[in-house]
């Protein structure tokens, strides 16, 4: 699976509105993003992890809220995280 291409009934986190989320239903991997993949599992954000959209911030990222923290990611990395809503 490439960057863009979505699971049946998933989303891209970045798309959705503040303060909606879902569950993670997968986190896209290529021969570029491993160490990104490996640090978001290392943050709690992983595989069935629930997860909620928050601000956006300069750049096109978003802040959002997992297992009880608030994160800042950026656009690039929105575009691996695929929720169910």
């Amino acid at each position: 699976m490439s960057i863009g291409e979505l699971c049946t009934d998933c989303v891209e986190l970045g798309a959705c509105r503040a303060g909606h989320g879902g569950v993670v239903t997968c986190v896209v991997r290529n021969e570029r993003n491993v160490g990104t993949v490996r640090r978001l599992a290392e943050l709690g954000i992983r595989r069935g992890a629930s997860i909620v959209a928050g601000q956006r911030t300069p750049g096109g990222g978003r802040v959002v809220a997992v297992a009880g923290s608030q994160l800042a990611l950026d656009a690039d990395t929105l575009r691996f995280l695929h929720i169910c809503p």
